[in-house]
């Protein structure tokens, strides 16, 4: 199935599309979205926005963000940030790792895999 562009954003970010959207939108449970068409989607706003998410770490003062940024330095190097915050206290990272790529394809792959544990189910989407 085709969604909009500005959905799968939606999607990729985390959000829920309710169900009066999601019947506007033709979503069923038995929807699916390939994972290429995914990596591809993203790849190309990383390239458009250099960082995704991308929000992410803006305000100094909110908890440090837990999960995967990718952010994109230069046209042939990307890199994965992944965090963990202590459970006591949200603003203390309690361990993170960096992971290069030379490709935005690349970094979008690892961060669908590694934040949003797919291929799966993306608020209920089959992703395959």
């Amino acid at each position: 199935m085709q969604l909009p562009p500005s959905v799968i954003y939606r999607l990729l970010l985390g959000e829920h599309i309710y169900p009066e959207e999601r019947k506007q939108l033709g979503i069923t449970p038995t929807t699916k979205i390939k994972i290429n068409d995914l990596v591809t989607f993203l790849a190309s706003e990383i390239n458009r926005t250099n960082r995704f998410p991308p929000e992410a770490n803006k305000d100094s003062l909110s908890p440090t963000h837990e999960g995967v940024i990718v952010t994109k330095t230069s046209e042939k190097r990307f890199v994965c940030l992944s965090k963990r915050t202590l459970a006591g206290n949200p603003m203390v990272i309690a361990e993170q790792a960096e992971t290069v790529f030379r490709n935005a394809q690349e970094a979008a792959t690892f961060f669908l895999k590694w934040a949003l544990c797919l291929p799966g189910r993306l608020d209920g989407i089959i992703i395959e």
